[in-house]
């Protein structure tokens, strides 16, 4: 479209108007054709703004397309899931296996090499007092869906 900006008379000065929304009055400019946009029609873009029928000689689409995203903090319910799994497994299998096995005890670290130990330890939790867990719990489903969004 090579129309020339519509614009209203105010006296002597000419007011940029949008074309495709010829009652409003625009002063941005496309950074592509220099048409002006009206604030519904701006396509803004990193640097700048483009106008619609720019973006769709450019993209093929009429509009940008919006990236889904979830309300739900599917990580942090994933991270709760797995703590309390494990915190269950402590209970269930005897003589302190599974502390045992993934706590982070420095010196056998640096002599095993069973780095993993650093990840796994998050995830253990006193067994002497639940609301340990419970707190850790209530402070990451906080934080963790906060940070999440």
């Amino acid at each position: 479209m090579s129309e020339p900006p519509i614009s209203h008379s105010l006296g002597q000065q000419q007011e940029p108007v949008c074309p495709r929304h010829p009652e409003r009055a625009s002063y941005a400019r496309c950074t592509r054709c220099m048409r002006p946009a009206c604030g519904q029609c701006q396509i803004h873009l990193e640097v700048g703004m483009i106008c619609p029928d720019c973006y769709r000689d450019v993209t093929g689409h009429s509009r940008p397309q919006r990236a889904r995203t979830s309300n739900n903090p599917n990580i942090t319910y994933t991270l709760i899931g797995i703590n309390v799994v494990v915190y269950l497994l402590q209970w269930i299998i005897p003589n302190y296996w599974v502390y045992n096995e993934f706590a982070y005890k420095a010196d056998w670290v640096a002599y095993s090499h069973e780095y993993y130990r650093a990840i796994t330890s998050g995830f253990l939790h006193s067994q002497n007092d639940p609301s340990h867990l419970l707190l850790n719990m209530v402070s990451l489903y906080l934080f963790g869906a906060a940070i999440e969004k």
